[in-house]
């Protein structure tokens, strides 16, 4: 039954509730100053324009629409959750962390309401709430902004088991519990679970918590009770609905793993080896708890375990569950934390497997509940039979809540950035691929291709089959100009998984380097096949086919885009996108209008039209709306360098100046930018505008960028040395930049250099 608060003082409850949400907040207060990171976040957010788009008609569509999307399940509330965040606060990660936060702090209060109800324990409830909410096993759920899932679950969890509360203490006079489908508190109990299966699949097992809720602390029912039986099968018919909705969202996520490729087959990961993940991950999940270190993003699955830790493993989990049962009458309470622990653990134990990893410390948010039950409560009753004076106990919680804090903000440190935190998890862990792959992913990201190429090749080593990490070593490859062995290496990687869809995409993108584009377009149609949603890939096989000739198939491919999409502003956007490639700017127009009356906070369509009229000339119709889209996403660094061009070309070098600098703060490496200040502060024309230092800081900038291997940039950085009068570095970098324009067979740069090496010389003779 649920006990009410009672003559418990309201001062405590309070302070309670306070303390709770202060430590929290307190403890997790750094990410606010965190990025997000390169695993997963930018499907859900940075990167996915229908969560950037905010609540709109077309984006909630989108969220209950796609079964299986940005390579995930089904779970549209999340997917609401970041949408709510983005109209809010754009791309400001800190605030999207501190949301997670705030939702972490929430459930660590209902947590205590629940075990305050249930139990009548104040204090122990307390112990518990603060457990969860300060363990760092809990760091990742919260500081991993893509993890809303777990903590918007978790809140819907929380609240139907609240509410399954409630229901009982109406049912307990009254001895057919089906008869509660009558009741409204009933179906109170079934939408909150619906809301909490629509943010994350993994509740999927509430009903059998509720069924264990039954037997303690609620106990409707008895084991010693004659009618035991009967009892048992009208609770579980109580639970029928719940356990449909339970099986419908288990066929969805299951569907969707399938359609995504996500689910391990039995060839990859043989049945027994689960099993036996299995029970070593419930072993390891309660070492962790116990001793939280070498916490990592990414475990990667053992190979092979010797049998004897299979068994003792297995020995261990049966006997302490067998114990437990036995002490069930006395102890019914320590059983329940322990069943608590397993049963929600099941989903993502690893019996069906679903992606590389044999845990995470993700997973655990819910069942580590269990865990703390038992231990506050177990730990209690020791403190009682020992006879321990209040001030030990009260010690005794002050050392471990004070020892979670610390332990936790330590871990929390490795989550400021994607570079920090997949270096831990290889420091920490050993062969770990995938975290090899997304250091170098971040790496990439920074615009080191150096490192990023050294990670990729270590995750190859480690799994020479590792399609992903060869795709994004080509990439690598790619940027660095290296063409040709780019293209090698995307033709071993096809080899392998033909079908596989970025790497038929950056083929493609290879391939239209090469002037072959009948070719690019085959590839991007792969990606077409596979993704008919994909209006990027539809838009760059329609460019690619118009560029090999075979125009009337193209705009067969444009008017299909537009019938099919009608109230798509992104098919609208990937027209004018065709049309503004084929210089067809007027036709570009009227559809860019239209996709801004579709989605009229949509930062890209905005920009686009804005890039539309200054290919016209029109600059000063095209700044509102580069105003715009920087208005509408503060970070989008393309909006705020098309704003200094426009300015530039004005004559308001002043203005254009601010800008550019106002680019590198969002994006600190982008090129056309630093080209832009170099060329201005080298070579204006008028002479109040140059700076040489300031020309040569960020020329050599762009020459780092770019591995010395761009003749335009290492000529801009001669032309600063100029400014500067250093003759001799002026000389030996237009002669370097001579060298690669030669290389690259463009002969009228090589000649416009070559002017210009002479003029060096002679300035520096005289």
């Amino acid at each position: 039954m649920i006990t009410p608060i009672g003559n418990v003082p309201p001062s405590r409850i309070v302070f309670i509730c306070a303390l709770l949400i202060l430590g929290t907040f307190a403890l997790f207060w750094p990410v606010t100053n965190y990025e997000f990171i390169g695993y997963d976040d930018p499907a859900y957010i940075t990167q996915n324009p229908h969560v950037q788009a905010g609540l709109t008609k077309e984006s909630i569509a989108w969220a209950f629409g796609n079964v299986a999307s940005e390579a995930t399940y089904w779970h549209p509330l999340s997917w609401m959750s970041h949408m709510l965040d983005c109209q809010l606060f754009g791309l400001n990660a800190g605030a999207h962390h501190l949301v997670s936060v705030g939702f972490h702090a929430l459930n660590s209060l209902l947590l205590f309401f629940l075990l305050r109800g249930l139990t009548g324990s104040l204090w122990r409830s307390a112990a518990v709430a603060a457990l969860f909410a300060w363990h760092p096993i809990q760091v990742e759920s919260v500081a991993w902004v893509t993890e809303r899932k777990n903590l918007l679950s978790t809140f819907f969890f929380l609240l139907t088991l609240l509410a399954y509360c409630r229901y009982s203490a109406k049912r307990s006079e009254n001895n057919c519990p089906i008869q509660g489908f009558k009741t409204g508190s009933y179906w109170l109990v079934a939408v909150l679970f619906a809301l909490g299966l629509m943010s994350k699949p993994m509740l999927v097992t509430l009903p059998c918590v509720l069924l264990l809720l039954d037997v303690w602390p609620l106990r409707r029912f008895n084991f010693q009770a004659p009618d035991k039986f009967k009892t048992a099968g009208l609770l579980f018919a109580e639970k029928l609905p719940l356990f449909v909705l339970s099986a419908i969202s288990s066929w969805i996520t299951i569907r969707a793993h399938q359609t995504l490729d996500m689910v391990v087959t039995g060839t990859q990961v043989p049945f027994d080896i689960r099993i036996a993940n299995a029970a070593l991950s419930y072993v390891s999940y309660i070492g962790k708890v116990l001793w939280p270190s070498d916490l990592a993003i990414i475990y990667p699955y053992p190979s092979t375990w010797p049998v004897s830790q299979f068994i003792l493993t297995a020995v261990l989990l049966v006997s302490i569950s067998a114990l437990l049962f036995a002490m069930r009458s006395t102890r019914p309470h320590l059983l329940f934390g322990w069943c608590w622990f397993l049963g929600t653990l099941v989903p993502v134990i690893g019996i069906l497997q679903v992606g590389s990893q044999p845990m995470a410390d993700r997973f655990i948010y819910v069942p580590v509940i269990g865990l703390f039950f038992l231990a506050v409560w177990g730990t209690t009753e020791l403190l009682q039979k020992i006879r321990a004076v209040k001030p030990v106990a009260i010690a005794t919680v002050v050392l471990v809540a004070g020892t979670c804090m610390a332990v936790g903000r330590y871990h929390l440190q490795f989550w400021q950035n994607s570079i920090v935190l997949f270096e831990r998890a290889i420091a920490v862990t050993s062969k770990n691929a995938v975290s090899h792959y997304n250091l170098g992913l971040a790496y990439s990201m920074k615009g080191d291709l150096t490192k990023a190429k050294i990670n990729y090749t270590k995750a190859l080593e480690i799994s020479p089959v590792y399609v992903d990490a060869q795709n994004n070593l080509a990439a690598s490859l790619l940027a660095e100009g290296r063409l040709d062995d780019a293209i090698l290496e995307y033709q071993k990687l096809l080899k392998t998984a033909p079908n596989h869809r970025l790497a038929n995409h950056n083929f493609g993108l290879a391939l239209e380097q090469k002037n072959d584009f009948a070719g690019a377009a085959s590839h991007f149609e792969v990606v077409v096949k596979a993704e008919p949603a994909n209006l990027e890939a539809h838009e760059k096989m329609i460019n690619a086919l118009g560029r090999s000739g075979q125009i009337a198939e193209a705009n067969r491919r444009l008017d299909q885009m537009l019938q099919q999409n009608p109230r798509s502003a992104q098919a609208h956007l990937s027209v004018a996108n065709i049309y503004m490639e084929q210089n067809r700017v007027p036709d570009a127009l009227p559809i860019l209008r239209k996709a801004i009356e579709l989605s009229p906070k949509r930062a890209e369509v905005h920009y686009q039209l804005g890039a539309a009229n200054a290919m016209m000339g029109k600059l000063e119709e095209a700044m509102p709306h580069f105003t715009e889209a920087v208005r509408l996403k503060p970070e989008f660094a393309e909006a705020h360098f098309s704003i200094g061009m426009a300015h530039s070309q004005l004559g308001k070098t002043d203005d254009a100046v601010r800008k550019f600098g106002e680019t590198l703060l969002v994006q600190p490496n982008f090129l056309p930018a630093l080209m832009q200040l170099g060329f201005i502060w080298s070579a204006h024309e008028k002479p109040e505008f140059r700076n040489g230092p300031e020309a040569v800081k960020v020329a050599q900038k762009a020459a780092q960028l770019t591995q010395g291997q761009d003749a335009a940039v290492l000529e801009l950085l001669a032309m600063a040395y100029a400014q500067s009068e250093k003759w001799p570095d002026a000389i030996e970098t237009s002669r370097r930049a001579l060298s690669v324009a030669k290389s690259s067979g463009d002969r009228t740069l090589a000649e416009q250099i070559e002017t210009k090496v002479q003029a060096y010389e002679k300035f520096q003779k005289n």
